[in-house]
């Protein structure tokens, strides 16, 4: 049978039915019964048994045979064999189909991941690495904390300091940043993704802390910086991160430092 014959559509209507397909399988475990006797095999009524019949005889799967004045039905052999081809061309034509989505699926995603390995090596990145007199701890309450974030750094700053945590700033009212916690190590490491004003998608921080015998060593990566349309706030980023850090050093050293806000 050719792949692209059409189907038998009275066979498939037939076999739809669960309950056409317990009458074939109840006909092939006893060979031949009554719709009487079907009946009784099924929680379904003698009436509702005779009309399965006529459908299934229509679609050639079951036929009859009188006996006196019983009439027998059992599954026609040749309907049953021309069902389970028609199922097996089915079967082929889905898996090919199935193949066929599996493929697009995976250049779809192929070309996803491509055009991420693109996008990645087109950004770049800023580390700065400041010291301050500071401990780590010291230093790390700066960087997490509201009040202390928005002493030094914006205006207004709210976190939720856990592994997918959220985070928002706002430099001034209507316009700040928002992002997700990454990763928090207290006193070690504080990491964060960002976009919002000034970002189209988003970037990350990580700011790292190493105890040294006078303070600690404040390590800040700042990736996934875009360029081009939509990017022009970072074009002076790098030195935007030096007044800024520049003012947390203040902060921490001395309590006072110019009022939070961009840079740069």
């Amino acid at each position: 049978m050719s792949s692209t014959a059409p189907f038998n559509e009275k066979l498939w209507f037939a076999i739809a039915e669960p309950s056409r397909r317990k009458l074939i399988e109840i006909l092939l475990l006893k060979g031949e019964a009554t719709a009487s006797r079907l009946a009784d095999e099924v929680p379904f009524s003698r009436q509702a048994v005779s009309k399965h019949i006529a459908v299934l005889k229509r679609a050639g799967l079951v036929k009859e045979r009188k006996a006196g004045k019983e009439v027998r039905f059992s599954v026609e052999p040749e309907g049953l064999s021309a069902a389970t081809q028609e199922l097996s061309r089915a079967a082929t034509l889905w898996d090919e189909r199935l193949q066929k989505i599996k493929y697009i699926a995976e250049t779809l995603h192929q070309g996803r991941m491509e055009e991420k390995e693109r996008a990645q090596m087109d950004t770049k990145t800023i580390a700065k690495e400041q010291f301050i007199k500071s401990t780590p701890e010291r230093v790390f309450k700066a960087l997490t904390q509201k009040e202390e974030l928005e002493g030094w750094f914006v205006q207004e700053a709210d976190i939720e300091l856990k592994p997918g945590g959220t985070i928002r700033t706002n430099w001034a009212p209507g316009v700040g940043e928002h992002g997700r916690v990454k990763e928090v190590k207290p006193s070690h490491l504080f990491s964060f993704t960002w976009e919002g004003a000034f970002s189209p998608t988003p970037t990350t921080f990580t700011f790292e802390l190493t105890k040294e015998k006078d303070g600690t060593l404040l390590t800040l990566t700042h990736s996934g910086i875009g360029e081009g349309e939509g990017w022009e706030a970072y074009t002076n980023m790098s030195k935007a991160w030096d007044a800024h850090l520049k003012d947390l050093t203040s902060w921490i050293e001395t309590g006072t430092c110019p009022p939070p806000g961009p840079r740069g």
